[in-house]
């Protein structure tokens, strides 16, 4: 467990997970894929519950909270950033031998082009020699902020549900996929359920 990481179990988090060199990776359907069934995989075996997310190129921002006593969020962080990350350099290896694969609509509309996987392995590999490490993908300073007021929870929910508007990908951010803004304006469901949450203060 890294030093100053959260301790505390049965307890909300803010999270932040930002790709090495803010690269965007998240732009085609393989690479988001790989994020949601990770949260999948926590939902299902470790009994997280997600009360918001949003997926953008370069990062995630998420709210998260985790009901297995023995297992608290420095574990959860532990393992999703190793088996993604993992999952990540597989699938840029084999697509090195394929065609380059492009940005989906939504994303290259607004300007972000997915980098050749060459390219993004490059970086890794870069990220991974400053660390003693053959890659290095995701960035290491994402401590987890505690959650644990109503505003604090709405300040964050808004924060995280205005990004693809604060990056021009789309207008109104019930229409990006790849969030919870969807669920919260309409109860439509997203790619993973939403567990909503009112704090009691």
């Amino acid at each position: 467990m890294q030093k100053g990481w959260a301790r505390e179990k049965q307890q909300v988090y803010f999270i932040t997970n930002t790709i090495a060199g803010w690269k965007n990776l998240f732009v085609t359907i393989r690479a988001i894929s790989v994020i949601f069934n990770s949260w999948r995989f926590f939902i299902d075996k470790r009994n997280a519950s997600f009360l918001a997310y949003v997926v953008m190129p370069s990062h995630l921002h998420y709210i998260v909270q985790l009901a297995d006593t023995q297992y608290g969020i420095s574990d959860m962080q532990r393992d999703f950033k190793r088996h993604t990350a993992r999952q990540i350099i597989e699938g840029l290896q084999a697509a090195s031998e394929k065609p380059p694969a492009t940005s989906l609509p939504l994303f290259a509309a607004a300007g972000f082009q997915r980098e050749s996987a060459e390219d993004l392995l490059s970086c890794f590999r870069d990220a991974g020699r400053v660390a003693g490490q053959t890659y290095r993908v995701w960035l290491p300073d994402d401590r987890p902020e505690m959650v644990f007021t109503q505003k604090f929870f709405e300040q964050k929910l808004n924060y995280l549900h205005a990004n693809p508007v604060e990056s021009k990908i789309v207008a109104s951010m019930e229409d990006y996929p790849y969030s919870s803004a969807a669920f919260y304006a309409s109860g439509k469901e997203g790619l993973i359920p939403v567990t909503p949450m009112r704090f009691v203060e």
